[in-house]
C-alpha cells in the first residue's frame, strides 16, 4: 500500500502440541508505478471522452473558418510521449489542423492545438479526430468532430430605365432635345434582384459610389451620391438631369459602384442634345435624314482579315494609358475605303447626313479620308479589327456614332460601351477629331468579320 519495507508475521493453527501456532515472518519492498494518464478538453475545464464525445463547430459560411482550441492533459505520473493530431472521415478536408500539440508533456503539464473548421460544401460535414500518445488505455484518443456549412447569397444589381425596362451594363439612354435654359431629367430604378435568399446583411445590395465622368459630366446632375441598402427583391430610384450649358451633342458616363460581385462597376452612357436656334439649315432634311438613316444603317463596312501577311508597321507606337503596353497600329493590305470609294448616295438627305457627320465627301477621292478606314491594332501581342474615323466633336442635332460587329455581314450587334480607344483622338483644326476604336475580340484564323461606323439622329 505504500512504497519502502513492508514487514508481517504469518501465524499457522493446529494441534500440533510442539508449533502451535506455526509462526512465520514475512517482509516485502513497495514500489510506486509512474504511468502517463491522457485527458482531453473542449473548451478549457470540459473533459471529453475518448470515442463518446463531439465537438460542434457550429454553422459557418462556406469560405469561412471558424477555430477552436483544444486542451491535452497528462494527469499520469510519467511522461506523456507521441503525442500527434489527425483526422479523417467523409469531410476531413473541411476541418484543419493549423496549430499542432507538443510531442511530449511532462506529468502534471499540458499542451494546446486548434482545429479550424472551414466548410468547403453547405450542409452537415464531420470528421474523426485522432490523438496518438503513450498513454495505455486510451491510444488514440477519438473524438467527433461535426459543423455545418452555410451558403451566402449575394446581391444582384439590376438598372432600369424607364421601370421594368432593363438598361445592361455598358448601354446608353437619350434625353429629348433640350433648349439652352431648360432642365430634363430621367429617373433609374436601381433594383436587388436576388431571390429567395434570408434578409441578412450580405445580401442587400449596396451602391457605393454613383459619379459621373466625360467631357459634357458637369452638364449633368445625379441626383444620389450613394444608396445605402437594398433588400432582395426590392428597389429604389434616382434622377439624373440634364441642364445644358451650351448647344450640341452632349455625352456623359453614369458609373454605379457597388457590391455586386459580378457587375460593378455598372456603366450607362448618356446621350443628350441641345439645337442650335440659329442654324440655317432646314430642318425636314434632318427629318428625312433620320428616317433614311434608321432604314438604312449601314454607313461603311470594312473586312477584317485574320491572317495579314507582309503587313508593315503604319505609324510609331503609341501610348494608350499610362503604364499600359504600347500598341502598333497597322493597316490592312486589303482597304475598300481607299481602293474603291463609294458612289455618292441616291438619297439626298442621307447623303448630307454622311458628308455632315463624317465631315468630307466620301464619294471624291480627295476626301477620302472622309471614309471609316479599317486597321489591325495589336495589343500585347493580339491582333484586333479596328476602325479609324472622323466625327464631329459637337454638333447641333443628336448624332450618335455607334461602332458595330459582325461575323458575315449580315447579322450586326454594337460594340460594348465604353469602347476600346486607341490612342487620343487627334483634333483635325476643323471642328472634328480622328479617333481609332478597336474591337474587343482578337483576330484569328478563324475569327474573321466586319466593323461598321453607324450614325443615327436620334428622335
Amino acid at each position: 500500500s505504500a512504497s519502502g519495507s513492508r514487514t508481517a508475521t504469518l501465524h499457522i493453527a493446529s494441534n500440533d502440541a510442539t508449533h502451535n501456532p506455526f509462526n512465520i515472518a514475512l517482509t516485502g519492498t513497495g514500489t510506486v508505478v509512474t504511468l502517463p494518464v491522457i485527458a482531453v478538453e473542449q473548451p478549457s475545464g470540459t473533459g471529453l471522452t475518448s470515442g463518446t464525445s463531439t465537438v460542434n463547430f457550429g454553422s459557418s459560411t462556406v469560405g469561412t473558418a471558424v477555430p477552436l482550441t483544444f486542451i491535452i492533459r497528462n494527469t499520469g505520473t510519467a511522461g506523456l510521449t507521441g503525442i500527434v493530431a489527425t483526422r479523417d472521415g467523409p469531410n476531413s478536408s473541411d476541418f484543419t489542423i493549423t496549430a499542432s500539440p507538443a510531442a511530449t508533456v511532462a506529468a502534471a503539464g499540458s499542451t494546446t492545438f486548434t482545429v479550424a473548421f472551414n466548410p468547403s460544401a453547405s450542409g452537415s460535414r464531420t470528421a474523426t479526430l485522432h490523438i496518438a500518445s503513450n498513454d495505455a488505455t486510451n491510444n488514440p484518443f477519438n473524438i467527433a468532430l461535426t459543423g455545418t456549412g452555410t451558403v451566402v447569397a449575394l446581391p444582384v444589381i439590376a438598372v432600369e430605365q424607364p421601370a421594368r425596362t432593363l438598361v445592361a451594363s455598358g448601354g446608353a439612354r437619350s434625353y429629348p432635345t433640350v433648349a439652352l435654359g431648360r432642365i430634363a431629367s430621367l429617373t433609374f430604378t436601381v433594383r436587388n434582384t436576388l431571390a429567395g435568399a434570408n434578409p441578412r446583411s450580405n445580401s442587400y445590395l449596396r451602391i457605393t459610389r454613383i459619379f459621373l465622368s466625360g467631357q459634357n459630366s458637369s452638364e449633368f446632375l445625379v441626383s444620389k451620391k450613394s444608396i445605402s441598402s437594398i433588400r432582395p427583391g426590392k428597389s429604389t430610384t434616382f434622377n439624373v438631369q440634364f441642364a445644358p450649358q451650351s448647344e450640341g451633342r452632349k455625352e456623359a458616363l453614369l458609373t454605379l459602384i457597388s457590391n455586386d460581385p459580378d457587375e460593378s462597376p455598372y456603366l450607362i452612357q448618356l446621350l443628350a442634345s441641345t439645337p442650335n436656334i440659329d442654324d440655317p439649315d432646314d430642318d425636314s432634311d434632318h427629318e428625312t435624314a433620320s428616317r433614311v438613316a434608321t432604314a438604312a444603317p449601314a454607313v461603311q463596312s470594312a473586312k477584317m482579315s485574320a491572317v495579314v501577311p507582309d503587313v508593315a508597321i503604319d505609324s510609331t507606337p503609341r501610348q494608350v494609358t499610362p503604364g499600359s503596353a504600347k500598341e502598333h497600329v497597322r493597316k490592312s493590305p486589303a482597304n475598300p475605303a481607299v481602293a474603291n470609294p463609294i458612289d455618292k448616295p441616291s438619297d439626298l438627305a442621307l447623303y448630307k447626313l454622311w458628308t455632315f457627320a463624317f465631315s468630307g465627301d466620301p464619294a471624291k477621292a480627295a476626301q477620302a479620308d472622309a471614309m471609316p478606314e479599317q486597321v489591325i491594332v495589336e495589343d500585347n501581342g493580339q491582333d484586333y479589327g479596328g476602325l479609324t474615323f472622323r466625327r464631329l466633336k459637337a454638333v447641333d442635332m443628336l448624332l450618335v456614332y455607334r461602332i458595330e460587329e459582325s461575323p458575315d455581314g449580315t447579322s450586326w450587334q454594337a460594340l460594348p460601351i465604353p469602347w476600346q480607344f486607341v490612342g487620343n483622338a487627334v483634333d483635325q483644326g476643323d471642328g472634328t477629331e480622328r479617333v481609332m476604336v478597336r474591337s474587343n475580340t482578337p483576330l484569328t484564323a478563324d475569327n474573321q468579320g466586319f466593323m461598321r461606323v453607324r450614325v443615327e439622329i436620334l428622335p
